[in-house]
């Protein structure tokens, strides 16, 4: 269920990549018929422009959510795709684009929050300006004849120009004449690595940047490895910036409906389920019982860790529920099509899977001591507690329709459950 949920979110970037290699597979017949159309052929003109919009885009989209990571990536991303259809020396470029752009996506990557315009974010901007300053005296320095701008710069500045030369020249004896196969090997390991620790980014956090992120990758490469490099280069950064424009999308709506803490859907989408729910259903409220004494006794980092351990066992609840963290330590699972009665079974599943999970509360010291000390102590070992809830289930009635209404119902009859001993379920009689 967990690695379902883990791998749903790169399906769709997965088939947009599919797509693009199948454009640009099918390229020679689609250009024929777009050029044997008046309409059309104005199209091709435009084609190679699409993907400087597409992140020009995602750059305004990153500055207006004050995300400084997606506008650095989307200028190194358009930075990569002139530099792919100018006068560059095609494959030295290759290489270092290879090498270099995984390494870069992962470093801004995390970059989620910070502002261009902090310490940060400045920092970040002179150094990628220095990478990119760097890397293009590099490759023009390799080639044979240097273009206009490079011959302007070594008769201008020779003795920069001769050091450029001599590092290029050091760097060639190291890695040898077959610069292409012997760099290989390490271009490989800089996309995996790249490529893995952007996943676990995304498995700990959920946000779908870093998908957009892992997709990006892809697709510059595999653009980078077919031999059509024109048309490639156009269909692949397009269909790269429509994924970072998705997964921005997807992202924000994740902010707006998910929980932060939990990784529940939180009270708007619950407002949204309740408004469009037929004709019967059952609606419970769960409280976890003693949670402000937890929390004053042993603080709100411990109290967060039994919220997050609640709503892991609540989001696999059987009985086709949808579950909601309604707001502090009080949750909401929606049955449609059931009631309450049929909800029953389902909940006291739930209330005796919390009841039989041990807690465990570690002690305040132990980061501060050494593997070997932790345990020693009796008066800093770990401590095992048990959590348990109270539920309140109520189901809609000819006289009691509207899902708020029920709603309110379940709240009472949760309370109803806490004052009659806690760790229990109660069911609404009816009227």
């Amino acid at each position: 269920m967990k690695s379902k949920k883990l791998l749903t979110p790169f399906i769709m970037p997965l088939i947009l990549i599919l797509f693009a290699s199948v454009i640009v597979w099918k390229w020679p017949g689609l250009q024929q018929q777009f050029l044997d159309s008046n309409k059309l052929s104005a199209l091709i003109t435009l084609l190679p422009i699409i993907p400087y919009l597409l992140f020009a885009i995602t750059i305004i989209l990153g500055s207006r959510s004050n995300n400084g990571g997606l506008i650095f990536i989307s200028i190194l991303s358009i930075i990569i795709y002139h530099s792919l259809n100018t006068q560059f020396e095609y494959q030295n470029t290759k290489l270092l684009i290879m090498l270099l752009f995984p390494l870069n996506v992962l470093f801004l990557s995390p970059l989620i929050k910070k502002n261009i315009f902090t310490k940060t974010g400045i920092v970040t901007a002179i150094l990628i300006f220095i990478e990119v300053i760097f890397s293009i005296l590099l490759v023009n320095l390799v080639n044979k004849t240097p273009s206009t701008f490079i011959q302007d710069f070594i008769n201008e500045f020779p003795n920069l120009a001769q050091t450029f030369s001599n590092f290029r020249n050091s760097l060639f004896s190291v890695l040898g004449d077959k610069l292409i196969l012997e760099s290989s090997l390490i271009i490989l390991i800089s996309i995996i690595f790249s490529l893995l620790l952007l996943f676990i980014y995304f498995a700990n956090t959920r946000n779908n940047l870093f998908v957009g992120y892992f997709s990006l990758i892809l697709t510059v490469h595999i653009s980078l490895i077919i031999q059509a490099q024109e048309i490639a280069s156009i269909v692949y950064f397009t269909i790269a910036g429509l994924i970072l424009i998705i997964s921005f999308i997807e992202t924000s709506f994740s902010m707006a409906y998910i929980d932060d803490l939990t990784n529940l859907p939180g009270r708007r989408s619950l407002n949204e389920t309740l408004n469009n729910l037929g004709k019967n259903f059952a609606i419970a409220m769960i409280d976890i019982d003693h949670f402000k004494k937890f929390n004053d006794k042993y603080g709100h980092k411990t109290g967060d860790e039994v919220l997050k351990m609640i709503a892991s066992k609540l989001a696999n609840i059987s009985g086709g529920a949808k579950t909601f963290r309604f707001g502090g330590e009080e949750f909401t699972a929606v049955f449609p099509n059931r009631t309450a009665n049929e909800a029953k079974p389902y909940l006291e599943e739930y209330r005796h899977i919390v009841e039989s999970t041990p807690f465990i509360i570690r002690g305040k010291d132990r980061k501060k001591k050494s593997s070997s000390q932790r345990g020693k102590s009796k008066k800093n070992a770990q401590k095992q507690v048990s959590v348990t809830v109270s539920i309140g289930i109520a189901s809609n009635t000819k006289k009691i329709t509207k899902p708020e209404k029920v709603l309110k119902i379940s709240d009472k009859i949760l309370y109803k459950a806490k004052r009659s001993g806690r760790n229990k379920v109660m069911v609404h009689k009816g009227w």
